[in-house]
């Protein structure tokens, strides 16, 4: 064959435009509540969710060279350890803006891209208002790269020279839900637990953890868990069926004034701007509050519901707030059966799958409750120059001030009579188990026209708790006498040895979410450290809830909850 032949198939070979990379190979199709979830992140109506925990960080790490390097790599080989266990932190996801998104394999997580360091001078003049500001900044950030990245990001906030960091882990509920990210900060402080410099056995930086680009292993790619409806099971009436699917989707036109509706906030697509305030309480005040819920039949959870409502009764002119609807965020996770094939095959506890596994529960305080609070507090005004403020300022420790710790006495009864029906009502739902909303999205073949036709209609729920519980930041310590020294206990899926100088610690926590447009007007987002304080996080968006009212109804609920708290003899 000529020469000039074979040049002229070489020059066409170079000059072909290079091949398309391949497409991501799909897992599977999004289920329904994640399908529901993408569709509130692509059509701008949700954005971004975080948990932010203060970690100890061992002193002997602190004093040798490089320590701020060996603390990095510690803190993303644990994170390495905790994706390669749960397949939902190795996915991306194809297709977002569509009706029918699907997960997708990703080959290698990239730690550059995932996770952002930001380290501060000891010099820094108020590193707790930079830090609260940088929060509030990054909930307002949707996630980006959903196809090459996974459906979270983390942000490691460091002073120099201090023994504490602060790891924020941002996501999106179309993966994850809140739980899943409490397990994520409880796991990754066992394995950083788990690091020893001196013992290979308890290394745990994990294979193919190289130059901050994490591997996944071939037989780890697909091993993603199915959707939570092929997990839990729904069951329906057919009159709720029918009912709640009319109610969901028929025009705004026809929509019919129950009282209910909070017109007081209208929903807005813009500004897309979150306002959020924090307060924090001592354990020792919450420890008083779960004594208390427990001799009135109730939880924390279902004192907040009712706190908000009491709140915004006596804040909100009763000519455009009648009534309320209260939300609850629940966990299914204990309800989930052992029975599916999923859990069969990987003999994986239920209460440990990371992914979107929750339900919500729906309070209502009608017009005729809502007057009787309101009611209530008026009559306690008129009788508060007739009582002397001594035997008042004995019964009101917390109070901000005398006419509010007069309608705090007022309305106590009636706080906890409807915080136990509250209470009661997530049990029965759980208990019982049918006619849940959530189940009801099968039906609902596009998401994205739903949530446009909500942003059409008054806002429906007023307020949402969603409580994430209790953080378990800190091994167990073992008693002097009990174990050897250098001794290794088995702590979840890792070893660790009881060593204080080897213990990491989880200090505090923030939960943060930023508002969601069609949804509740307020979002309220308690968690706690086991042994620490309780955060309370509140959020709404701006210009359809004023910062006045938010950062009264901040104020009242803090100073409700340390009227519940304080001691009394």
């Amino acid at each position: 064959m000529p020469a000039t032949m074979n040049d002229s198939r070489s020059e066409r070979r170079l000059l072909a435009k290079p091949s398309k990379p391949s497409k991501p190979k799909v897992i599977r199709t999004l289920g329904y509540l994640e399908r529901y979830e993408a569709a509130l992140i692509s059509l701008d109506l949700y954005r971004n969710s975080i948990l932010t925990c203060r970690y100890t960080v061992p002193p002997a790490l602190l004093m040798v060279d490089g320590s701020h390097d060996k603390i990095m790599h510690r803190i993303e080989a644990a994170m390495a350890r905790v994706i390669l266990d749960h397949p939902m932190l190795r996915v991306g996801m194809r297709g977002a803006n569509s009706r029918k998104p699907a997960f997708v394999e990703l080959q290698s997580i990239d730690f550059s891209q995932l996770v952002e360091w930001r380290t501060f001078s000891p010099e820094a003049e108020d590193y707790e208002s930079d830090l609260w500001a940088f929060i509030q900044a990054r909930v307002d950030e949707k996630p980006t790269q959903l196809v090459t990245l996974p459906g979270w990001r983390a942000v490691v906030l460091r002073v120099e020279g201090t023994r504490f960091v602060d790891i924020m882990i941002e996501f999106g509920h179309a993966h994850l839900d809140g739980m899943s990210i409490k397990l994520f900060h409880e796991e990754m402080r066992r394995y950083l637990s788990s690091y020893h410099d001196n013992d290979d056995n308890l290394q745990i930086t994990p294979e193919g953890f190289q130059d901050r680009v994490l591997t996944i292993p071939v037989e780890k790619r697909r091993d993603l868990p199915p959707p939570m409806h092929e997990l839990y099971k729904f069951s329906f009436t057919t009159r709720y069926t029918l009912s709640t699917l009319w109610q969901e989707l028929k025009p705004a036109a026809l929509h019919e004034k129950t009282g209910m509706e909070a017109d007081w906030a209208p929903i807005r697509a813009q500004p897309f701007v979150t306002l959020s305030r924090v307060f924090r309480l001592h354990d020792s005040l919450l420890q008083n509050i779960l004594t208390k819920c427990r001799a009135h039949n109730t939880t924390l959870t279902g004192l907040l519901d009712t706190l908000l409502a009491v709140i915004l009764a006596l804040r909100l002119p009763p000519e455009n707030s009648r009534g309320f609807i209260g939300n609850t965020i629940v966990d299914l996770r204990p309800l989930i059966r052992k029975t599916s094939k999923y859990l069969q095959r990987t003999n994986i506890d239920p209460r440990h799958i990371m992914e979107n596994i929750l339900t919500t529960v729906d309070h209502e305080f009608s017009p005729e409750l809502v007057a009787l609070i309101r009611a209530k507090a008026e009559e306690a005004t008129k009788e508060m120059e007739g009582e002397g403020h001594e035997q008042v300022e004995e019964n009101t420790r917390g109070a901000g001030d005398w006419e509010q710790g007069y309608k705090m006495l007022a309305l106590e009864e009636f706080v906890w009579l409807a915080a136990a029906r509250v209470r009661a009502e997530i049990q029965a739902r759980l208990d019982d188990g049918t006619n849940d909303k959530t189940g009801l999205l099968k039906y609902i073949s596009d998401c994205r026209t739903l949530h446009k036709d909500t942003m059409k209609k008054p806002r429906a729920l007023t307020y949402s708790v969603s409580n994430l519980g209790v953080i378990d930041g800190a091994p167990p310590v073992v008693a002097k006498g009990k174990e050897k020294e250098g001794s290794v206990k088995q702590e979840g899926n890792v070893e660790r040895k009881e060593d204080d100088e080897d213990r990491w610690t989880i200090e505090r926590a923030t939960f943060s979410l930023s508002a969601e447009l069609p949804q509740s007007a307020f979002l309220l987002c308690p968690v706690s450290v086991k042994g620490k304080e309780l955060s309370m996080y509140l959020s709404w968006q701006d210009c359809t809830i004023d910062a006045e009212l938010g950062d009264a109804v901040t104020a009242d609920l803090e100073t409700w909850l340390r009227f519940f708290g304080r001691e009394e003899d």
